[in-house]
């Protein structure tokens, strides 16, 4: 059987080295943060932490030395905010869902979500170069 998430995953300490480069790579305009942080009950050193990784660009390591961390704990701050991003930046008319299956039905799921994505981003294409109708000129 295998297990396949549409949602990215949680927080896990035994996949901490996968998070910490992953997230490395994440970036959040300012407007994209604000939107993800509002409502969310977090301290003030987890935004400071995440806008400046997400927004800014800076390394997580620097937090780790500057402020005697884990790299555990680093992670962790940008990634719940960046959790909180990926929930609420879901386009509308679709779900995100997480899922365990068989093997040939995860296949075909993941055959879904690609489909799914590749549609999104040809009609957001479109819209930014005024085809409005969301199909190829």
């Amino acid at each position: 059987m295998m297990i396949w998430r549409l949602a990215p995953p949680f927080f896990n300490p035994s996949a901490e080295s996968n998070l910490w480069v992953d997230s490395m790579k994440k970036r959040l305009t300012e407007a994209q943060f604000q939107a993800a942080i509002r409502d969310m009950d977090v301290g003030q050193q987890t935004l400071d932490i995440a806008r400046a990784v997400l927004v800014e660009g800076v390394p997580q390591a620097t937090f780790v030395s500057s402020l005697k961390l884990t790299r555990g704990a680093v992670s962790q701050a940008v990634h719940r905010v960046w959790v909180s991003h990926e929930e609420r930046s879901v386009p509308e008319g679709y779900e995100r869902v997480t899922a365990v299956l068989p093997a040939h039905q995860a296949f075909i799921v993941k055959k879904w979500a690609n489909e799914a994505a590749k549609k999104r981003n040809l009609t957001n294409e479109d819209s930014s170069h005024g085809n409005s109708e969301g199909r190829p000129r």
